[in-house]
């Protein structure tokens, strides 16, 4: 089975919850949504609503830049949620 772009950002947001020292039930406090929801972005299975994502960047500590994508401040590493398809 091949990693979806759910489980990658999936995978970009457990990474940097951890990496911050956040539980997700502390996450999803911050941004007023259910430990269940943050759970799920986690494993791959939803996303955040858009309107969630400056939030979450702040909470991650993450860049949130529309224009390429959101990278971490700290190590670099872009989200794979915005990378760009071949051919485009």
């Amino acid at each position: 089975m091949t990693h979806s772009a759910k489980q990658d950002f999936g995978d970009f947001v457990a990474e940097h919850r951890r990496g911050t020292g956040l539980t997700q039930r502390e996450l999803a406090s911050m941004l007023h949504v259910t430990e269940s929801a943050v759970s799920k972005w986690e494993r791959g299975l939803s996303y955040p609503d858009i309107s969630l994502l400056p939030a979450l960047a702040r909470e991650l500590d993450v860049g949130c830049c529309w224009r390429s994508s959101w990278c971490s401040r700290r190590s670099g590493s872009r989200c794979p949620l915005f990378r760009r398809r071949s051919g485009s």
